[in-house]
């Protein structure tokens, strides 16, 4: 069996959340906010670039992470909001 690649990583964890959501999903900004808030994060996604033919809008979210279920949580909590595609 192996080890939980998770158990690796050393806390408190500089990490970065590229979040790629559709154009048109309504309240991203909003629902990413309420994310950052509920995980007390301290700062927000900010924009990034769009994609080529204009469907996908990239987020970042540059943060503090203290554990690894803390880890999990946000970005379960990132890939739950509507229209969000994927989180790198």
């Amino acid at each position: 069996m192996q080890e939980d690649p998770g158990k690796q990583l050393e806390f408190p964890l500089d990490c970065q959340f590229r979040i790629i959501c559709r154009v048109d999903a309504n309240n991203i900004k909003n629902d990413l906010d309420a994310v950052t808030e509920k995980h007390a994060l301290g700062k927000n996604a900010d924009k990034g670039s769009l994609s080529k033919n204009g469907t996908f809008q990239t987020w970042i979210l540059s943060c503090t992470i203290q554990t690894l279920e803390s880890l999990r949580a946000v970005g379960a909590d990132i890939s739950a909001v509507d229209g969000v595609k994927m989180v790198l």
